[in-house]
């Protein structure tokens, strides 16, 4: 494990998100709490929802409700949980978002330097495209929990962005703050920047052994 590879050597950045370029717990935080509250169910606290959120907004729903990482995928309320959640995070979206340090400067510096980028989040298309829109975040793909049949850390999302771009694996680098990213860019052959500050269930992500590991965006030159 490195600390930060030469960004201007790859032809291609793909970035995770949540937890990646934007801090969106606090707004993911106060729809679970506003769902949860509409079906008189347990509330969570904005710590356990940074461990809930990373596999999309279905498997918050589940865990919102068990109150746990591992939560079976049966409930009889999660249907029900899933759309008041909908309905509230269309409200709470991008209104307490922040975007981390460096996400535009790292932006900017490929853009200038003719690299591709790519967001490759699970969060849903629907929610992920206004998100970046408010923020004004500007990449060349979009890639969302629900564009394609499967989600990280199957590496299906990153291989749809490499054929659409017609980008080599090997020219490539995926950026993200979880297991998800590491483990779907080393099962199509792309090398991983592992961010320290974001949600990864409650682990460390060096854990994870990504390829090259940073602490800021900032470190990336």
């Amino acid at each position: 494990m490195s600390s930060s590879p030469n960004l201007f050597s790859y032809q291609l950045v793909m970035f995770d998100l949540d937890g990646t370029l934007v801090d969106s717990v606090p707004d993911l935080h106060a729809a679970i709490t506003q769902a949860l509250a509409e079906l008189g169910l347990p509330k969570i606290s904005e710590a356990q929802c940074r461990d809930y959120v990373g596999n999309g907004a279905a498997r918050l729903v589940q865990r919102a409700l068990y109150q746990e990482i591992d939560a079976p995928a049966e409930h009889p309320q999660f249907l029900v949980l899933l759309d008041a959640f909908y309905r509230a995070y269309k409200q709470t979206n991008g209104r307490c978002a922040e975007v981390y340090a460096g996400v535009f400067e790292v932006l900017n510096k490929l853009k200038a330097a003719s690299i591709k980028t790519a967001i490759v989040t699970n969060k849903p298309y629907q929610f992920a495209r206004p998100l970046l829109d408010q923020l004004r975040i500007d990449v060349d793909m979009l890639v969302g929990g629900d564009s394609i049949n499967y989600k990280k850390p199957n590496p299906a999302p990153l291989v749809h962005v490499l054929a659409s771009l017609e980008i080599e694996a090997k020219a490539a680098l995926m950026v993200g703050d979880s297991s998800n990213d590491i483990v779907a860019a080393r099962a199509c052959g792309v090398k991983s920047l592992a961010v320290t500050y974001g949600y990864n269930h409650g682990v460390p992500i060096e854990s994870c052994q990504p390829d090259y590991l940073v602490d800021s965006l900032l470190e990336l030159g």
